[in-house]
């Protein structure tokens, strides 16, 4: 079960979302608003499913926005050199 890689997870992402680096300590649940999510979506590749490789630390909200959309994988490529950040806070690709 890919779940029981998160205390890694945690550890190796510094306790932080891998998308928009919210700290677990920045919300009174703590590592409950985390989850473990996959670079490459499970309905893409099953067998990545528990290739720790393959997962990320991600808090809910990042999480189940990106749904099963493909992104860029955050561990291999800034993310700051691909979208950019509107004066009214939206983001383009």
């Amino acid at each position: 079960d890919y779940k029981e890689y998160k205390c890694w997870l945690r550890d190796e992402f510094e306790f932080r979302c891998v998308y928009c680096l919210q700290r677990e300590t920045w919300s009174s649940e703590g590592a409950h608003v985390f989850s473990v999510d996959h670079a490459v979506p499970q309905c893409k590749n099953k067998s990545l499913a528990c290739v720790y490789e393959n997962l990320l630390y991600a808090c809910l909200r990042c999480n189940s926005a990106r749904q099963d959309a493909e992104v860029l994988d955050p561990t291999r490529a800034g993310m700051g050199r691909h979208a950019e950040v509107k004066p009214d806070g939206s983001i383009v690709g």
